[in-house]
């Protein structure tokens, strides 16, 4: 049966035809005699002597297109005045192009986009890298990296000739998910300078798609930059291709009524694509893949042969297939014959997805197999990358994925399965078309809620991340050397309680790159936050702003210099169990089973500083400085909000805060040990911390309330 004409090889005919009865049905007769299947016919001129139209016609191929033009050119009263392809004409100029998301229309507003106002944009990423996710098109941004060297059914034609087909795929990207993605072609086929030109480029993506990189090269590839680089790499012919074959067999096998751990499946062509979707027998150029194959070999080869074929059969495509239930192609054009189709089991499952030609023509096959699918989009039954890689990116930018997984592919296949409702499932339907709507934000859902679950998204959403039953707040001002030890401390001691937890680092304007070191000794892990400050704001502003953002039952304010040991938590959260509201560390209470190293100046001051603050009002509690508060959620919403000293005076009005609210505060002995490098003095920082309680009275006093929450 003759292949049915195509869009892709539809052109537009401008012709000049005599202008008397009969003539259009007549051209219109030697189109459709050709095979051509004719679409729109435009008039475009007429005088009393011809008539100028433009017909549209779609082709076989493309020789089947200039079969169709040399028949009507050689009809009696008609001219060609021009051949337009339809398809050429999409791509001139290219199809795709930048817009600017804000307008520039005065001085204040270019000021904001650019210089000046955008240098203070970039010391902020500078202080923080993380932040280029929020102030950047990082956060939506894909590489569309290819080589050129296996581009569709093409082969090897080079990174330029690749460019049309990135620009489409960027296209995809933009239309299906709204994820921004450049084509980068690159002028090598080294994997060592494809991996180090990809990292080179990483800081302006929000993840890595790998396109058309011919085997085993790729795997090389792909592995290199999993390893070194810590957004998610997607290598969209291997990994995109199994999760839409999967879940178009998923639907196929409801169809046939077929068990998936029961059935024989033969793939031709063992190459990128070839490789994740492979189930039992695997056959290349060589022949059927079997453990002690001594040609054609390398090492992902190897491996498959270890893993499949577990009869070790010897032989061609049409020695495999025989009594197979399914057949998928990932090849090249025309290896399937009909004979071989109809060696295969009943109910037979075609894929045959070599494009732009399959490995075998539907048409020839219709009325020998049950479902019947390609790789082209003017067929039923498309399986085509498309259905995965906008949706899959999508989950991975809005999770903030550090990696993909195969948790991952499978909840895409599934959710890309889902989108065909049982009513409508069909041999002629058994995978949603690439202009269903409802598939990318159905893929992107599920692939989210898979890096949620596996623990590799940066980014939690709360409705289904577990909410922290402690939030470690962490002020730090030029912590850089003190901070990370104390910072593998705290999380080695909530990871050992296997409870939900997390720490809040503010960097309170630093110039020594604590947050840096502390991102540093976070990476890969999930449950750290960073809040990094443009400018020294004051001890009390910073732990204010990690108080607030905190969602922990538990909130517990830490020095950075780590003088407490994090696990005197226990002794805090042992008094709060008890039914305080606050519990304060205490450095001076003499407890015989507590160890104290302090140093002279700290206990003269401290001794000095809070028989102060005791006449000030601040009653039963001895040492109000140590940096060591634990409060209870709704306490710490109820204070932290009203608190209005910056500096180190914010310790007494927080205290004096939760007295006047009645709140129960509890004093508790812990391990102190000071710390070299501390950074307040007595003459220099006791004088104003005296005048910051002083003001917090007189503040309160004005309150209405009286302070009282």
């Amino acid at each position: 049966m003759a292949v049915a004409p195509s869009a892709s090889y539809s052109f537009t005919a401008r012709l000049e035809i005599q202008n008397k009865p009969g003539m259009l049905g007549r051209v219109t007769s030697v189109i459709g005699k050709a095979g051509g299947d004719i679409g729109a016919v435009d008039l475009v001129e007429m005088t009393g002597e011809r008539v100028l139209r433009d017909i549209t016609i779609k082709a076989r191929d493309s020789r089947h297109a200039h079969d169709i033009v040399d028949r009507v050119k050689s009809t009696a009263g008609v001219r060609i005045a021009n051949i337009s392809d339809r398809t050429f004409l999409m791509h001139l100029g290219g199809k795709i192009e930048i817009h600017s998301k804000v307008p520039i229309r005065s001085r204040d507003d270019l000021s904001m986009a650019y210089t000046p106002g955008v240098a203070r944009v970039c010391l902020a990423i500078k202080d923080d890298p993380s932040r280029a996710f929020t102030l950047t098109i990082k956060q939506n941004a894909v590489a569309v990296v290819t080589d050129g060297t296996a581009v569709l059914g093409l082969g090897d034609i080079g990174p330029e000739a690749a460019m049309p087909v990135m620009e489409g795929k960027a296209m995809l990207f933009k239309e299906l998910a709204g994820v921004d993605a450049f084509p980068i072609p690159l002028a090598t086929k080294d994997p060592g300078k494809i991996v180090e030109t990809v990292k080179m480029i990483a800081p302006a993506f929000g993840g890595i798609n790998l396109e058309d990189i011919s085997a085993p090269r790729c795997f090389e590839v792909e592995e290199r930059l999993r390893k070194e680089l810590d957004i998610p790499v997607f290598h969209d012919d291997q990994h995109g291709t199994a999760v839409v074959v999967l879940a178009a067999l998923l639907n196929a096998l409801k169809i046939v009524r077929k068990d998936i751990r029961r059935i024989k499946v033969v793939v031709s062509g063992v190459g990128a694509a070839g490789t994740a979707t492979i189930n039992i027998i695997g056959v290349d150029e060589h022949g059927t893949i079997y453990r002690g194959r001594p040609i054609g070999m390398d090492f992902m080869k190897t491996w498959v042969a270890t893993v499949t074929n577990r009869g070790n059969l010897k032989g061609r495509l049409s020695d495999a297939i025989r009594g197979a239930d399914v057949f998928i192609g990932l090849s090249v054009p025309r290896v399937l014959t009909v004979r071989d189709v109809k060696r295969m089991a009943p109910d037979r499952v075609v894929f045959a997805m070599a494009n732009p030609v399959p490995e075998i023509q539907p048409e020839e096959v219709e009325r020998h197999v049950r479902v019947m699918a390609t790789g082209r989009s003017d067929y039923p039954n498309q399986i085509n990358n498309v259905l995965c890689f906008p949706g899959f990116f999508r989950g991975l930018l809005d999770s903030r994925a550090r990696m993909v997984n195969d948790e991952m592919k499978i909840a895409a296949a599934h959710a890309i399965a889902s989108c065909v409702g049982r009513a409508e499932l069909g041999p002629e339907y058994i995978i949603p078309s690439v202009f269903n709507k409802k598939v990318a934000p159905a893929v992107a859902r599920e692939v989210a809620k898979a890096a949620q679950k596996t623990g590799v998204a940066r980014r939690r959403r709360r409705a289904d991340a577990p909410v922290p039953r402690w939030s470690v707040v962490i002020p730090a001002y030029n912590e850089a050397a003190r901070l990370p030890g104390y910072l593998k401390d705290v999380q080695a001691y909530f990871e050992g309680r296997d409870e939900p937890y997390e720490v809040i680092v503010v960097d309170d304007g630093s110039r020594d790159g604590t947050a840096d070191r502390v991102r540093e000794v976070a990476a890969g892990r999930a449950g750290v936050i960073v809040c990094a400050l443009e400018r020294n704001r004051g001890k009390g502003y910073a732990v204010r702003i990690g108080m607030t953002r905190a969602v922990g039952s538990l909130r517990l304010m830490a020095d950075a210099d780590g003088a407490t040991p994090i696990a005197e938590a226990a002794r805090l959260e042992a008094a709060i169990a008890a039914g305080a509201d606050v519990a304060v560390g205490s450095r001076v209470l003499h407890d015989p089973a507590v160890a104290r190293q302090v140093r002279t100046h700290r206990m003269l001051s401290g001794h000095v500083f809070n028989f102060l603050v005791r006449r000030l009002g601040v009653v039963d509690v001895v040492d109000t400085q140590c940096g060591f508060k634990l409060f209870r959620g709704a306490v710490a919403e109820a204070l932290f909000p009203r608190l209005g000293t910056d500096g180190f005076g914010f310790d007494v009005e927080l205290l004096l805060l939760a007295q006047r609210g009645g709140y129960r505060i509890a004093e508790v002995p812990v391990n102190w040990a000071d710390q070299p490098g501390s950074k307040v003095g007595v003459l220099r920082d006791g004088p104003r911390m005296l005048r910051e309680v002083l003001a917090a009275r007189r503040r309160l006093a004005r309150l209405p309330d009286g302070g009282r929450t």
